[in-house]
This record gives structure tokens, C-alpha cells and sequence, in this order.
């Protein structure tokens, strides 16, 4: 199955301390992480040679060799079932024109550089990155979520 996944374009792996989400942003799906699960979406993100993996798992995680193969295998494919990889090949995900099946609501984390500590939140926000959008960008996405026919936007984040 190792040669078969392929990783979403998109997937992002958010880390919280010790707690790790993946998210994959083409279908809005995010799930809390094991840690060995966490290293082999990395491991797969970053493109390393697929055939060290399972021996990776194995000196990190302490796993037998038998176990780690069995583990990775087990990794695999809840990953699959969860959107975080696919199989053979990624999906061509098209956006639907706005109408009935389109977002009520949109939520924007404009910015990381927050002051609070909300306990519920998985950002770690305490610093602005150098990626985050300049003002024409920000209007362009207001533009955006106006034409999805989303009737509400969220800006949150600081």
C-alpha cells in the first residue's frame, strides 16, 4: 500500500504543543494525530525514500520490524479512510458554482500574531508570519467568499 499513497498537495500538519492535526484544506478535513502517524505524514510530506519508512518507525517508535511494517500499514490506511492520503493518484476537487449547496459561513484566521490564550484554540498565535496576506489580498479574498454566496465572514486570529 506504501507505494500506492499519494499525499494531498495541500495537507497541513499543525502542531500544538504536543498534539498534531492534519488538515487537508480541498476538503475541509482535520484529525487529531498519533504521534507515529504524525511522522509518517511527514516523512511522506517532506518526499523522503518511501522504502526507509517503515524502518524509520521502527528506531523511533520502538517497534519490532514485523510491528512497525504492520503499524505503518495500519496508519495507511485509516489515513486513507480520512482524507489525508489517497490512493494512486489526488483527486481533481472543483469548486461548485454558489447556490443552495453553498458555505453559509466562512471563517479567515487573518493573522497569528493574537495576544490571547484562548484555551480552546489550536493555533499557537503569538507571533505574525511573513506569509499572511497583505490588505489588496485581503480584499480580494472578501471578494471571494462574496461570490461563494456565504452569507457570513469571520475574521479571527488577533
Amino acid at each position: 500500500m506504501l507505494e500506492r499513497v499519494v499525499v494531498p498537495s495541500r495537507l497541513s500538519l499543525i502542531q500544538r504543543g504536543r498534539q498534531t492535526l492534519g488538515y487537508n484544506p480541498d476538503l475541509n478535513t482535520w484529525e487529531r494525530l498519533a504521534e507515529d502517524t504524525a511522522e509518517v505524514l511527514r516523512w511522506l510530506r517532506a518526499g523522503r525514500e518511501r522504502t526507509g519508512l517503515a524502518q524509520h518507525l521502527a528506531r523511533r517508535f520502538g517497534y519490532t520490524s514485523g510491528g512497525a511494517t504492520e503499524r505503518l500499514d495500519q496508519i495507511l490506511k485509516w489515513c486513507v479512510l480520512r482524507f489525508l492520503l489517497y490512493l494512486e493518484r489526488e483527486p481533481v476537487i472543483r469548486p461548485g458554482p454558489p447556490g443552495p449547496r453553498s458555505p453559509i459561513a466562512v471563517y479567515w484566521i487573518a493573522t497569528q500574531a493574537c495576544n490571547l490564550r484562548c484555551t480552546y484554540c489550536y493555533q499557537e498565535s503569538t507571533v505574525a508570519r511573513s506569509h499572511e496576506l497583505t490588505t489588496a489580498e485581503a480584499k480580494n479574498l472578501v471578494d471571494q467568499v462574496v461570490e461563494t454566496g456565504a452569507k457570513v465572514l469571520v475574521i479571527t486570529g488577533g
